[in-house]
This record gives structure tokens, sequence and C-alpha cells, in this order.
């Protein structure tokens, strides 16, 4: 774990102990282990006032930068923090921290803000030339085509007038249900249907 400080001129103290991936903040245990690889865990996603930062995992370990606060009479090493890379379990001990309390509850986090920057953007929606051809490529055309011969009319008929196919359309959902594709074979066809081109 590696923590970066942000000192601040306030009132108050900081106090932190690691856990394996989870840090301690001023007593409030907050369990980073589910934080993926080069995932991002927005600031906001963290109900810490302390926490400065977005918190990542990079070369397996987790990365954030924390508020230090210090008085006016703070020493050097206070007001301009190295960074501390925690290796071991138990309190940090580092310039401008005191020593952690005991008693510990369980600080909240948005898991559903993870995201992975370096995902590709599922496009919202394909023209129906890509759509054709992308199935064609996957040779998923025919069973397709299989499909519509029994769907109900109006994917019938939003089959054949439809000029953009969106990822999100009914259509869409009942077709790929028809002939078996799960989420993540639509998001790879849709990838690959923007691709092509005319």
């Amino acid at each position: 774990m590696r923590i970066h400080f942000s000192p601040i001129f306030a009132d108050g103290s900081l106090s932190l102990a690691r856990e394996g991936d989870t840090l301690v903040i001023d007593g409030e245990a907050f369990d980073f282990s589910q934080l993926a690889e080069g995932h991002v865990l927005p600031r906001a996603a963290v109900s810490c006032a302390m926490v400065a930062s977005d918190v990542t995992r990079q070369d397996g370990q987790i990365v954030l930068t924390l508020l230090l606060p210090h008085g006016s009479d703070a020493a050097e090493a206070i007001r301009f923090p190295a960074p501390v890379d925690l290796v071991e379990d138990g309190p940090v001990d580092a310039p401008g921290l005191t020593q952690p309390n005991e008693a510990t509850t369980i600080g909240d986090i948005d898991w559903q803000q993870s995201y992975n920057p370096g995902a590709p953007v599922i496009p919202a929606e394909v023209s129906r030339f890509q759509a054709r051809a992308a199935l064609h490529i996957a040779g998923l055309l025919p069973s397709v085509e299989a499909a519509l011969a029994a769907a109900d009319p109006l994917a019938q008929i939003a089959w054949a007038d439809a000029q953009v196919f969106r990822r999100d359309s009914p259509t869409i959902a009942a077709l790929s249900a028809a002939i078996g594709m799960t989420e993540a074979q639509i998001d790879a066809l849709f990838l690959a249907a923007a691709q092509i081109q005319a």
C-alpha cells in the first residue's frame, strides 16, 4: 500500500493502521480488497473526509492520497511529507501521524463507482450495416434470421426498418436471448461492429 499525503493547515489529527488491503483511518476501517488491478475508485466513493484522491491499484498495491492536518508550527517533514510504502500490517508511523485507537468501525465504500479506465467503451448504437456485417463476420447472421422468423412482428419490423441498433433496445435483447448470446458476447459484437466501415 502506498500513501501520499496532502498537508493542510487545520485542526485535527490523523491516525493510520494497515491490515492487508484494509486501511484504518482515524479508527474507521476501509477495505479496498475488492479493487481490481488498474481500476479506479473515485474519491467520492469513499465516505472519509481525509481521503484526498481517487484510490487505485497499481502493480498490486493500493495507492491513495490522504489529507495530513497540521498546525502553524509543524516541522518541515510534516509540511512536505514523503509518501509512505506500507509493507507490514499494524499502526503507521510517519511524521504528523498519531497512534491509532483500538476501536474500529467499518467505513463505507460505494463499489458501484469503481471503474477500469482502460476498458473499452461499449458503443450505445451501431448502424444497421455495421450490425449485420458484424453478425455475418461472426457467423451469426443465419441464426439471427432464423430467430427473426419466429419473433414478434415488432422485432421483425425493427430488424427490417431500423437505421441504427441500440445496445439497450428490446429487439437486441430478444434476438440475443433467442440465439443464446451472453451480455459479454453482445458487448463484443457491438465493439466489433463499431469498427466496421462501409
